[in-house]
Parts: structure tokens; C-alpha cells; sequence
């Protein structure tokens, strides 16, 4: 996607990548990503967002009335933009998003499901150009995810909270975020440290082989050759590795972008500019 692609709404556009340990913001600048902020979530509440605001009042001071702020978020919204569920951050329950970045009720905002976004963001820029289907996992605070089939982005029924991360398939007994157990995600919770993943392998992760076998399967299911593996953890070599291989010995390709970290502000960008 070239800046000329783009058109004159991307000069009016942010994006705002919120995940739960981290924000970021963008801007698209000559066909490409530029990040202009970006700081700590964590267990912050949405109040203490002070750097998050500054960013995004800056940038729309500049840009005018016709700015658009697009925002990829791992929660659940109502149509009015208030986050009506996050398993992995309950703090932010009834908090208004425009409200979290500093705008008022008028701003325009785009709300995206990070899953979703990591899709649009890679189809357009990134590691899925030209791919009709796949299946697309988000590894970060969270496990998060969609899937592209026939072209088409599909990640859960709006107004739901719930995505790949929290299928209830695992045997471990581990509680998760959500307040049940047996969710895919639950296997974060039990990574181990870089060294021992490359030293062991598969036998240092069981359950991070169960999340690999059931997605493999769902895969097969909707006939899905492809992964796109992205989010924060892919950044360790050994998490990317374990994905990789695992996949493969699956008998499916796995790709991971080389900045996954940025899929899904990629796609919070590019809705609406194409």
C-alpha cells in the first residue's frame, strides 16, 4: 500500500494499538508505518493513561475536524464505545475509549478487535498480502486470533470479548482472566524462560503443545493451510521458533511477520485509508 493508495484520509488518520501491556500510536507516512508514541499499560487504569492522552490530543490538534482516531482493542465495546468486558484487564470495564485517549463524544473513532486488526494490518502491508485464507493467532498479554476465509475477516460475534484465546480445550486446571478453566491462554501463564524452551523444546511447553494441537485442528477444519503468528511474544526467539516448528510439524506453514508487535496497529491504520 503506497502513500498514493492510501489518499487524502490517511493524512487525517491515528492509529492506537492498546494491549495489556503496552499502547502504541501510528501514523502512515509515505506507505509506511510511523510510530509516533508509545508507553506501559500493564495494571495501570485507564485514568493513569496520562502519555497515552497527550499523544493522541497532540496529533488531533494538528490534524483538524476531519481526524479519525483508529484504536484496536482486545476488549468487548458497545456501539457508544464503552468497553463492556476485558478478562485480561476487568479495570477497564465502563471506561469510555474516547474518554481513555482524551477526546470528547464528537471524535470520530474506529474501533477495531486487535485480531481482526492484525489481519487488515498484514493483508495490506505486511505477510498476508494476496492470501485469501488463514488463520491468524495473537500471542501477547493474552492469546487473541481470527481468521481470513475467501478473502473475508472473521473473529467472533460483536459485542463478545471472547476469541481463540479463551476456547476451553486444555486439561490443565489452571484458572483464567475470563473466571473459567481450561482456556487456551492459560498455557502463557506457564512459559518458560527462553533458554529452557530452545534447551527442551516441545517437553518444556505441554501446554503449549495442546494450544498447537487444537489450533492445527481448527485449521484443518476449515481447510486453512497458513498461519500468521504475531504479537509482543513473538519477539523472543525461542517463543518464535517453538510456533514455527510446531506448526510445521503439523504440516502447516507458519509466518510471523517481522515485526509482529505492530500487526495489529498496522490494521487499526489501514481501515479506512485503502
Amino acid at each position: 500500500m503506497s502513500s498514493r493508495d492510501a489518499g487524502p484520509a490517511a493524512r487525517h488518520r491515528l492509529a492506537v494499538d492498546i494491549g495489556g501491556t503496552t499502547w502504541a500510536a501510528g501514523v502512515l507516512e509515505r506507505g509506511s508505518l510511523r510510530v509516533v508514541g508509545e508507553g506501559p499499560t500493564g495494571h495501570r487504569h485507564p485514568r493513569e493513561l496520562a502519555d497515552l492522552r497527550e499523544t493522541v490530543r497532540s496529533w488531533a490538534a494538528a490534524a483538524g475536524p476531519e481526524a479519525t482516531v483508529g484504536v484496536s482493542f482486545p476488549g468487548a465495546t458497545d456501539g457508544s464505545g464503552v468497553v463492556t468486558a476485558w478478562p485480561n484487564r476487568p479495570d477497564w470495564t465502563g471506561s469510555r475509549l474516547s474518554s481513555v485517549l482524551g477526546l470528547d463524544d464528537r471524535a470520530h473513532l474506529d474501533i477495531i478487535d486487535d485480531g481482526a486488526a492484525a489481519i487488515r494490518g498484514e493483508m495490506s502491508l505486511g505477510a498476508a498480502r494476496d492470501v485469501r485464507d488463514l488463520l491468524v493467532l495473537t500471542l501477547g498479554t493474552g492469546m487473541g486470533g481470527g481468521f481470513l476465509l475467501d478473502s473475508g475477516v472473521r473473529n467472533g460475534l460483536p459485542g463478545d470479548a471472547r476469541t481463540l484465546g479463551h476456547i476451553r480445550a486444555l486439561a490443565s486446571s489452571r484458572a483464567c482472566s475470563c473466571g473459567r478453566r481450561g482456556c487456551l491462554q492459560t498455557a502463557l501463564a506457564a512459559l518458560p524462560a527462553d533458554d529452557v524452551l530452545l534447551e527442551r523444546g516441545t517437553a518444556a511447553w505441554p501446554d503449549g503443545e495442546g494450544c498447537l494441537n487444537v489450533l492445527a485442528d481448527l485449521a484443518r477444519v476449515l481447510g486453512i493451510r497458513r498461519i500468521l503468528a504475531t504479537g509482543g511474544l513473538l519477539r523472543r526467539t525461542a517463543v518464535r521458533r517453538f510456533v514455527r516448528g510446531g506448526f510445521a510439524a503439523r504440516g502447516l506453514e507458519c509466518v510471523v511477520p517481522e515485526r509482529p508487535e505492530r500487526s495489529s496497529l498496522l490494521g487499526a491504520l489501514v481501515r479506512g485509508t485503502s
